[in-house]
């Protein structure tokens, strides 16, 4: 028994692949790209899950708000760190003057 092949181009990235004849979904080797065959005119055509495509954009700019917020707390520890200082040596100027007198 013999298996006949196909050979397509992705229409995502352009790539010829070899499907086999008795199969309607399968996917793009070199991108992965899930294609469905239909038995109308053999078009075929590629399939977008935008549910997933919005569940990215929204995770992307979840970690990039984290990010900004991660940036400015540091920006704000970097601004205090010269108060933190001053009150160190003040602290310890006075301590060195009580211990003095």
């Amino acid at each position: 028994m013999s298996i006949k092949l196909n050979v397509i181009r992705c229409p995502s990235c352009g790539a010829e692949i070899s499907i086999e004849n008795d199969r309607d979904v399968f996917f793009c080797s070199y991108c992965g790209t899930q294609i469905h065959k239909s038995y109308d005119n053999e078009q075929v055509y590629r399939t977008i899950d935008e549910a997933e495509i919005r569940k990215n954009e929204a995770e992307k700019t979840i970690k990039l708000k984290e990010l900004e917020m991660e940036e400015k707390e540091r920006e704000k520890k970097e601004r205090n760190r010269p108060r933190k200082i001053k009150r160190a040596v003040i602290i310890c100027a006075v301590g060195i003057a009580v211990f003095i007198l």
